[in-house]
């Protein structure tokens, strides 16, 4: 396949094919739209991800998981009640997910980057 792609986080990176492949930027048309999404062209249109955003991804959401649950145990020691620890408990679990989720597809990209040579961390 010739040289191979060098690693760039800020480019949209196809888990399937394993690199910075060709893309297609499909955007919403609404006025609240999320932002566009990248569908590779290599291999028919599997979704990928910007490694840099799944890197801040996984430290914002971290982050909540731990604010959460510490409203959670704050909220239910002032009350006396274990309900506020249970709705906290449950968004910080989902946050904690989410953080997992996201580091796992970044640590995906990461060790392809180091194989090929990336000088970041």
């Amino acid at each position: 396949m010739g040289e191979p792609e060098k690693p760039d986080p800020s480019k949209p990176w196809c888990p399937k094919c394993i690199g910075h492949t060709p893309f297609e930027k499909r955007e919403s048309r609404h006025a609240d739209a999320p932002p566009p999404s990248f569908y590779c062209k290599h291999c028919n249109g599997t979704k990928m991800y910007l490694p840099d955003t799944m890197a801040l991804g996984k430290i914002i959401s971290g982050y909540a998981g731990v604010a959460c649950m510490l409203m959670g145990i704050g909220g239910s020691l002032i009350e006396n009640d274990l309900k506020t620890f249970y709705w906290f408990g449950g968004l910080g679990l989902a946050s904690f997910f989410m953080s997992w989720w996201a580091n796992r597809r970044f640590s995906k990209w990461r060790g392809w980057a180091k194989e090929n040579d990336y000088p970041g961390d």
